[in-house]
């Protein structure tokens, strides 16, 4: 894996050496012919364009691919990682985060993750998606993030909300909400109080304290990568939206590749989600 990446880090920075040396070479023609310059500038130009630039794109896939790897297939078994995910509309709009746009387009998936902790399903996924707003006229707002779920061994039979202020327009989530037949209910934990607003059913309401104390780990973290957090719990399920989190990042491709760079975790939510599903699987009967 690491032989693969470092050969495609290669090819950018050959890549990026070649269109300095054709622009050097543009300068220096300056003088003698400006025509032939030009051409060189065109051309070198969209050469980076269209191949520099697309190999840079694929290098960041394929670090996230194999850092993503090294990083979490230790946790999972069966780990898979591919390029697109396989999210669909109906996977978003059952979760009861954020009203989906109802016709349109599908959604965009990118990096996507799959594997199982013990009995519990994980998936994680990029994701861009419409989300209808409320009022007056019909408007759309579009939200891009990070979706992950897990899936618990047996259904809760309870279902909760928790939402960050500001990762939807409050008319929207207090009408979305409702809709469910949610209720908003006080926050006791000093970490949530001022941020997040927490909903849930009549079933939920008897353990919604103990679960948002459980929440407030990957609260935390999401305001550390300055993210906005919708989590929810829902029958056989945990859903989580991080908006503005992905799986891909700008990569350096200077420096030597090590097992210790490529496999650094850059994805601590994993274990913070796979902590919280386990913790409520155990403890689905607590009150």
């Amino acid at each position: 894996m690491l032989t693969r990446l470092t050969l495609h880090r290669r090819v950018v920075l050959g890549g990026c050496a070649l269109t300095v040396a054709a622009y050097l070479a543009a300068a220096a023609f300056l003088l003698a012919d400006l025509t032939i310059a030009v051409w060189i500038v065109n051309i070198t130009t969209l050469f980076y364009i269209l191949v520099v630039r697309t190999l840079d794109k694929r290098y960041d896939r394929a670090f996230a691919r194999a850092s993503l790897t090294m990083s979490c297939a230790p946790r999972l078994s069966g780990f898979r990682v591919a390029d697109r995910g396989a999210l669909t509309r109906e996977d978003v709009r059952s979760a009861g985060l954020f009203p989906i746009r109802r016709d349109g387009r599908e959604l965009v998936c990118g990096v996507s993750i799959e594997g199982r902790a013990e009995d519990i399903q994980i998936r994680a996924c990029e994701l861009t998606a419409y989300c209808e707003m409320t009022g007056e006229k019909r408007k759309l707002a579009l939200l891009t993030g990070l979706w992950m779920e897990a899936r618990l061994p047996g259904d809760i039979g309870v279902r909760l909300t928790l939402a960050q202020h500001g990762a939807l327009d409050p008319d929207t989530a207090a009408s979305f909400y409702a809709a469910q037949d949610l209720e908003r209910l006080p926050l006791l934990e000093d970490a949530l109080r001022d941020q997040f607003t927490l909903y849930a059913d009549g079933a939920g309401a008897k353990m919604a304290a103990r679960f948002a104390r459980r929440c407030v780990p990957l609260a935390r973290q999401a305001a550390k990568a300055r993210c906005k957090l919708l989590l929810c719990l829902r029958g056989d399920a945990i859903h989580v939206f991080l908006l503005g989190r992905s799986l891909t990042f700008r990569t350096p491709i200077r420096g030597r590749l090590t097992p210790e760079i490529v496999g650094w975790d850059r994805f601590p939510e994993l274990s913070l989600l796979l902590e919280l599903a386990k913790e409520t699987a155990r403890r689905k009967s607590s009150p």
